[in-house]
């Protein structure tokens, strides 16, 4: 049983509209005599009717259509706050499967995430993939942070104020997954399985090394020793060893990962056409190799005293860029940081937002794990736990090399505030070891702003 951790941050935000999740990727269209007359209606009592089932993948030609009739699922939802007939959804899609595979290893495509929309209340349907898939040739999918992840997965989509919506989900390297290969389309069924289990060995090779490091330090990082009483604000001595030896081998295991956020606008423009415009993907966090990012949740509030303004420039289907000006209000993310220590797998909540409608995004926090200087988890906090800080020096989450285990405080960069937690604690016992939280999601009050994730 994994732990979770009930926290209440205080902040501006937006808390997401008109969301929902279905179980399948097929919208039944609800139809409620009177729905739209107010809350008295619902307060009266009236019955909710499941109108028809509605098929939201439309098309024969890849990518704006699924030729193979493959799988869709794992849905999200939001309804525009510009046009409520709009409707924006995502899901895991697997239309590129069948597709050969972009790398000589890799005999077919893989999954991604669909983009469904619909501009009559769900009634019609058309769909294509999130740009940036490993077959995506465009301008736009070129130029995306995505470009290069072999999958995404986990979609989830959420509406903001003025037309905007913002779609969640993760990217990584397929070999992320110990033993998981392409899908062979039932051929070749014997040669994938020996392919999986050399990609497990190989796996569990790179984590005995990597557990290995952790538990003794390189030669020359033992050639210094850190000053335990300089104050917190004094740099720690930059040497080489240790986090370098780590660069090569950082991406090594296979296990590249990122969550990201794009960011879309209804222009609610075009009767005839497609008002929701693609503007941006920007990655919240990645990792190279150290740790599996996984399992994120989303959350957007309304804008609020001292709401920044965002500046947008949508793309029209005739090439020229709509720019429109709005206060955008705080978006949240959540997500869970897996890595492999010494004493088994470790998961951190981490959370970041973002004050300008998804452009940037602030350095993500572990908000779930207490603070455990015993870096090289042999049980005592020493002088060696300092000396394995002092090789991570100025090492962030994304960086390759980077030890989450030496980012003692969990603010994703390593440095002098995590030496001091080993000067408060030389000598004492390791914290015991705590369960491994994940799976974390976010409420917004709608009325102060807090924020609670749970």
């Amino acid at each position: 049983m994994s732990e979770q951790k009930t926290e209440v941050v205080r902040g501006r935000g937006r808390p997401p509209v008109y969301t929902g999740r279905l179980a399948e990727v097929i919208v039944s269209v609800i139809s409620v005599h009177g729905l739209l007359r107010g809350q008295k209606v619902l307060a009266n009592g009236v019955q909710v009717v499941p109108g028809k089932n509605v098929n939201m993948v439309s098309g024969r030609e890849l990518p704006d259509g699924d030729p193979f009739l493959q799988r869709q699922d794992e849905p999200s939802i939001a309804v525009s706050s510009r046009n409520v007939l709009h409707l924006l959804a995502g899901a895991n899609d697997y239309r590129t499967v069948d597709l050969p595979g972009q790398n000589g290893d890799k005999p077919t495509g893989d999954s991604w995430l669909g983009i469904f929309k619909s501009f009559d209340g769900g009634a019609t349907w058309r769909s294509t993939l999130l740009p940036g898939y490993p077959q995506d040739g465009t301008a736009i999918g070129i130029a995306s942070p995505l470009k290069g992840y072999d999958a995404a997965a986990d979609p989830l989509v959420r509406a903001g104020a003025n037309g905007l919506l913002f779609y969640s989900g993760i990217v990584f390297q397929r070999a992320a997954i110990v033993g998981a290969a392409p899908v062979s389309g039932g051929k070749n069924k014997d040669r994938d399985k020996k392919e999986r289990a050399e990609r497990a060995r190989e796996k569990e090779r790179a984590r005995e090394k990597e557990r290995a490091r952790e538990r003794k330090p390189s030669a020359k990082s033992n050639k210094k020793t850190v000053d335990l009483k300089a104050p917190r604000s004094q740099p720690i001595d930059k040497i080489t060893g240790g986090a370098e030896d780590d660069e090569a081998a950082g991406g090594d295991s296979g296990t590249k990962s990122a969550i990201f956020v794009s960011t879309l606008l209804d222009l609610n423009n075009r009767e005839d056409g497609d008002p929701i415009s693609y503007v941006r993907t920007t990655l919240v966090d990645r990792d190279p190799g150290g740790r599996f990012l996984d399992k994120q949740w989303m959350a957007v509030d309304v804008p609020r005293g001292g709401a920044q303004m965002c500046v947008i420039d949508a793309a029209q289907p005739d090439g020229s860029t709509e720019r429109q000006s709005f206060l955008g209000g705080r978006i949240y993310v959540v997500y869970t940081a897996f890595s492999e220590t010494p004493s088994g797998q470790r998961g951190q909540i981490m959370f970041s937002s973002s004050a300008d409608c998804g452009a940037t995004w602030t350095r993500p926090k572990d908000i779930s794990s207490t603070p455990n200087p015993d870096v090289n988890r042999d049980g005592v906090i020493n002088l060696t736990d300092g000396n394995l800080i002092k090789a991570y020096n100025t090492k962030r989450c994304g960086d390759s090399g980077f030890n989450p285990l030496a980012d003692v405080n969990g603010d994703c960069v390593v440095d002098g505030l995590d030496v001091t937690q080993v000067t408060r604690n030389l000598g004492k016992p390791a914290p015991a070891t705590p369960r491994v939280p994940q799976g974390a999601n976010i409420a917004i009050n709608p009325l102060t702003g807090a924020l609670y994730i749970a």
